[in-house]
């Protein structure tokens, strides 16, 4: 037996998925997904992103 997964066509204006999120708001997550999809020049929708992770600066060490 073969296991098969479904995808649906989703229209231009829907994304779905999940993403890790590591010390990051929604909403600054929102920003950068946002910002990736507009500087790569490919919708949103197109995209997928596993995880979203601050990462430490430099001053903090």
């Amino acid at each position: 037996m073969s296991s098969r997964k479904a995808y649906v066509k989703l229209n231009s204006n829907q994304c779905a998925g999940r993403v890790r999120l590591e010390n990051v708001s929604d909403e600054d997550a929102a920003k950068i997904m946002a910002i990736v999809s507009y500087e790569s020049k490919i919708p949103l929708n197109q995209l997928y992103f596993k995880s979203i992770k601050l990462l430490p600066s430099k001053e903090a060490k």
